[in-house]
Parts: structure tokens; sequence; C-alpha cells
């Protein structure tokens, strides 16, 4: 490298050097603004935090009554069923707390409490008598709920079209994983532990 080289490149750093020293103060003006935007954030976020512990924000002025919809609003309640499959009666006392004695007055209050009842299992066994050709000895047999194209069952015990169904719409309907639908409680009292092979495919079968 040449002196005239030398020269110019010395000269160039310097020109480098001298733009960057007088952008500091610039950097400086900026790095101060944004530290006190920070603290204005923090001091605010702060009285927020106190204001929404020591009272409520707004300016929203108390009405002095109390929460809920205002009086004479009309309920929403549910329609009365029409079927009663039950009817249990609660007798009043036969004596007040005054001593004196009870008497009906033709007055009757009611409600109606709408439940579901506890789920009991109907296991239903398929029997199909086996038969043979008395000519060509060919096997016969009817084809039993589950079994395979040739008439072979697939499983001892399997699960209905009733619970298949409630485990597709429980994973199709409202987003059950798979894994899920077969940790319900309700499931697992009706299946097992573990789903026999025949609803595994009929799983498959329905997610494809």
């Amino acid at each position: 490298m040449t002196d005239a080289e030398r020269i110019a490149e010395l000269e160039r750093e310097n020109a480098e050097l001298r733009q960057q020293v007088a952008e500091v103060p610039e950097l400086r003006r900026q790095v101060e603004e944004l530290r006190k935007e920070i603290e204005e954030w923090k001091r605010g976020h702060r009285e927020r935090r106190r204001r929404r512990s020591s009272r409520p924000e707004g300016s929203r002025q108390s009405t002095g009554r109390g929460p809920g919809r205002p009086s004479g609003a009309k309920g929403s309640n549910r329609p009365v069923p029409t079927k009663i499959h039950e009817t249990v009666e609660h007798p009043f006392p036969a004596v007040c707390e005054c001593g004196g004695p009870v008497e009906a007055t033709g007055e009757v209050q009611s409600t109606v409490v709408q439940d579901i009842p506890p789920v009991e299992v109907c296991n239903t066994r398929h029997v199909a008598p086996v038969g043979q050709c008395a000519r060509c000895e060919k096997r016969h047999v009817a084809r039993l709920p589950g079994s395979s194209a040739q008439g072979e069952p697939c499983a001892q015990v399997q699960l209905g079209p009733g619970v298949q169904a409630l485990a597709i719409s429980l994973h199709f309907e409202h987003s059950v994983p798979l894994l899920g639908v077969g940790k319900i409680r309700l499931l697992r009292r009706i299946c097992g532990p573990a789903p026999a092979p025949a609803d595994a495919r009929a799983y498959e079968t329905a997610r494809s």
C-alpha cells in the first residue's frame, strides 16, 4: 500500500469516526426519551393497579339498586313438561310451631325436577345355530352383529350401535379426542377399560 492510499484510508476512517461522534448526542436524546416513556408507563401501570384495588374504575355512579334484573321483569323459566313420570308428595307438618294443628287449605305448590336416570347396561346375547349341508358338508350359519364377511365373529363382547353413536357424537360434535372418549367415566362403566377390536374398527370407519 502506498503512502497516498494509506492517507486516503485514514481520512476515510477519520470521517466515519466524526460521523459516529456526531450521532452520539442524537442517540443519547433518543435513549432519554425512551427512558421517560418507560417511567411514565410504569407509573401509569402502578396507578391503574392501585386504583383497581381501592375503587372501581370509571365515573359510573351507583344506581341505588341491587344486582340483577329490574323489579317486575319477566323471569326466564323452563317450560313445564306435559309428561310426568313420577310424583313425590311432601306433606306439611301436623303441628305448628305454636302448638296448634295444621289443616289443609286446598292450595298446592309444586315444581318439576328434570334428571337423567342411572344408565343400565343392556347385554343382549346373539345366538346363531350352525348347520351343515348333508351332501357337500358346507357350513351354514347366520351372520352375527359385528362379524366378518365370512361370518366369523370378531369378539365375544362388543359395543352396540347406541354406545358407538354416543362415542362418535362426543368426538365429532363435541371435539372430544378419541383417547379422551375412552376416559369418560360413563363410557368406562359401560364399555370397560378398553374397546373390543370390532369397536375400534367401527371408530376408524366412522373417522374415515
